[in-house]
């Protein structure tokens, strides 16, 4: 059996290498190998109708990138990490998909965000917001630190405290075996948080705006959540984990990326339904506010059947097709 993979997609930027560093920290702690993958566009025409012009830009592409992926893994193998790498030629977010769907033992697909928002554009487009509606494995979400450009200093980092938001949903708590497993490799201490939601939880809020102290009427909920963090803390206690649990009253997302600052956490742990990652485990548009305003890494643990492509395709069938009209609907449907 082939070892286990995680996939890191890279458009030749230093932005798009920020995800690196991660991504050894899990391959570190998983034993896992590294995948880097380099997206090609293909040429404007298919061949034998491309033109020399044509051909020629897309052969320089193909060259530059096997260049560049060559020095990467060749730097990471310096620091004894198992590394392979992949170029293919496609739809950028359509070709992630496809390869993490085509080689069973991907087990996670890190990748950097850019811009300040969190879920901006790659050079290709908006790929990691494309990537994470249709992945079928786990996808970690980086931004770029201000020095993102130092990926030496950045080799060895670890996660020290890990936010899991729980909002009494079965969904909700498919984060908490993913985060358990990942702080008793790391060492590291769990923070699990809910919300008391404020009764305009709705409304337009900037970022770091303050509320008022949770009513005496909402006392009874919030015990009623103190007591179910504690029952879900529990298991992991006993496993020998250091666990905390905050009962915040407040807007959702702004308590979530503010418990993660405050507590010091450097990696928040969500859970999302297939194909709907942006879909909320809260009312209105809770995890795309976390995604696109959160500090820290964002680790999406999809709650999904197996995969179809589990069943081999004819050799005349082509994946492509299908993820790309996937990608294509949703992005009609946004």
């Amino acid at each position: 059996m082939k070892q286990q993979q995680i996939l890191v997609p890279l458009d030749g930027s230093r932005l798009a290498e920020a995800a690196l560093p991660h991504a050894l920290l899990l391959a570190r702690t998983t034993g896992s190998a590294l995948t880097l993958l380099r997206v090609v566009l293909p040429s404007a025409q298919t061949p034998p109708l491309a033109s020399a012009v044509h051909l020629q830009d897309w052969e320089a592409d193909w060259l530059l990138a096997r260049t560049y992926l060559e020095r990467l893994a060749g730097h990471l193998v310096d620091e004894q990490f198992a590394v392979e790498y992949a170029i293919a030629a496609g739809d950028p977010a359509a070709t992630i998909v496809e390869y993490a769907i085509e080689h069973p033992e991907i087990a996670m697909i890190v990748m950097a965000t850019h811009g300040r928002n969190g879920l901006q554009r790659w050079v290709f487009g908006s790929v990691a917001d494309l990537v994470l509606h249709v992945t079928p494995v786990p996808l970690l979400l980086v931004r770029p630190d201000a020095d993102a450009h130092a990926l030496q200093s950045e080799l060895h980092r670890s996660y020290h405290r890990i936010l899991v938001p729980l909002d009494q949903t079965e969904l909700s708590e498919k984060a908490l075996g993913p985060a358990g497993d990942m702080a008793a490799k790391l060492g590291a201490s769990l923070v699990l948080v809910s919300v008391v939601p404020s009764r305009d939880e709705h409304a337009q809020v900037e970022p770091g705006v303050p509320i008022a102290p949770l009513p005496s009427e909402r006392a009874p909920d919030a015990a009623r959540l103190a007591e179910y963090l504690t029952a879900r803390a529990q298991p992991l206690r006993d496993g020998g984990l250091v666990v905390e649990t905050r009962v915040v009253y407040g807007y959702s997302a702004e308590v979530i990326l503010q418990t993660g600052a405050q507590a010091g956490c450097d990696l928040i742990v969500l859970a999302t339904h297939a194909r709907a990652a942006l879909q909320p485990i809260w009312m209105g548009s809770v995890a795309l506010k976390v995604m696109q305003g959160a500090q820290q890494p964002v680790l999406l643990v999809r709650d999904l059947p197996a995969p179809p492509a589990a069943v081999q395709p004819a050799p005349e069938e082509s994946l492509v097709p299908s993820v790309s009209s996937m990608l294509t609907g949703y992005v009609q449907d946004s």
